[in-house]
């Protein structure tokens, strides 16, 4: 069972930084989700920096709790998850980034575990949808955004 690494054992800001503590393993065993970064902003228009995305939000997410007070619940008595590092992009080449993030989420897909995907950039819900289409057929995505314009 993967979980975050117990806070008053190990400081917060020791150690290299994954999502939420988790182990950064890449395995598809006894786990039930798994995240993973996107850091691609090759489809940008304007501004670039997307590809800091995943790196940021893994900086941040240190916070996290897995236990909500409110709630009464620790996640992680119910399901087990790791961060599964980045996927390899190609920076300038959308097309070839779109077949590693098949390749990348493949293996996961496969044995029925969660990815749970920070990007970079819009396009990148494009190799998304195709990893997920290959293993599925028909899909459902559900995709948070910072804005609405998507």
């Amino acid at each position: 069972m993967y979980k975050p690494k117990d806070s008053s054992q190990s400081p917060r800001f020791v150690g290299n930084r994954t999502f939420m503590r988790l182990e950064q393993v890449r395995t598809t065993d006894d786990i039930d989700f798994a995240v993973l970064g996107v850091p691609f902003d090759t489809a940008a228009s304007n501004r670039t920096g997307q590809r800091f995305g995943p790196q940021h939000i893994r900086d941040f997410s240190v916070l996290l709790r897995p236990y909500n007070p409110d709630m009464d619940i620790d996640i992680f008595e119910y399901c087990s998850g790791v961060d599964y590092g980045d996927i390899n992009v190609i920076p300038g080449n959308a097309l070839r980034t779109y077949e590693s993030m098949v390749e990348g989420l493949t293996p996961l897909l496969e044995k029925n575990v969660i990815p749970v995907i920070m990007g970079g950039d819009h396009s990148i819900t494009l190799g998304n949808l195709r990893a997920f289409h290959k293993r599925y057929g028909k899909i459902a995505l559900v995709h948070f955004d910072s804005h609405g314009d998507t």
